[in-house]
């Protein structure tokens, strides 16, 4: 049956384009008629064939095609990031952050519930870290952490909310800089020159910030001062002014 089929849909296509040529030669009054039919004919006679006997594949064939499937989805799960360093990972935005934990929790069989816990660990082994280190490394040392326990990763601070506060603009302190308007004789007098931090992972993770500014005062001289201040990471706040 299957080679019946295979017959009738070749000579159909063989009368087909005869048809196209010279009609009468396949018992049709024109073109047009002769080219619906026999179309008509091969479309249907090779679907047949197609569905009824279908393509048979060697047991070799059907393994092979199994083990590149295989390797495929491994490929799909492999770690594709293993030579970025933190600095690198740092400079990203926090969507391509997402993405890489995200690929990370996949390649080692980690439940996605759990990425926000190695984001926030990431998050501060790249900044406490030397720049070169690479997230690879960083995210084996926060999957170790895991498998003694999973909590020990809650210790671990983001410090997304902190970085958000500094102006992309001229790198001033965005809460400071507000505390030190609103202390000025004339804030519209105001000029940022520069800012600097230093991290401290001592207790309650924090860093000391520095503004060094310029301004006038109520002898309209414009002097510069440098207030400095005690910032809770997690949170983005200033804890304390220590130095006006």
């Amino acid at each position: 049956m299957e080679n019946i089929l295979f017959i009738v849909s070749s000579v159909a296509a063989l009368a087909f384009w005869v048809g196209l040529v010279k009609p009468s030669l396949v018992g049709m009054p024109n073109r047009k008629k002769s080219s619906l039919v026999y179309l008509l004919v091969c479309l249907i006679t090779g679907g047949m064939a197609g569905y009824l006997y279908p393509e048979q594949r060697t047991p070799e064939e059907i393994a092979l095609d199994r083990q590149k499937a295989a390797q495929a989805e491994i490929e799909a799960k492999k770690f594709k990031y293993p030579t970025t360093t933190v600095a690198e990972y740092q400079s990203k935005n926090k969507k391509e952050r997402e993405g890489i934990i995200s690929n990370f929790m996949q390649s080692e069989a980690f439940p996605e519930s759990e990425a926000s816990r190695f984001y926030n660990c990431l998050s501060e082994l790249s900044v406490t870290r030397k720049d070169g280190v690479r997230i690879s490394t960083a995210l084996g040392w926060c999957a170790d952490d895991y498998k003694k326990d999973p909590k020990l990763l809650d210790k671990r601070t983001n410090f997304d909310t902190f970085y958000a506060q500094f102006s992309g603009w001229d790198g001033a302190y965005r809460p400071l800089e507000k505390v030190i308007k609103e202390s000025m004789n004339d804030e519209d007098s105001y000029k940022h020159v520069r800012t600097s931090y230093r991290i401290l992972m001592d207790g309650t993770p924090h860093a000391i910030i520095s503004t060094t500014f310029s301004g006038t005062n109520v002898y309209a001289a414009r002097v510069k001062q440098t207030i400095s201040a005690d910032v809770d990471i997690k949170t983005g706040q200033i804890i304390t002014i220590i130095d006006q």
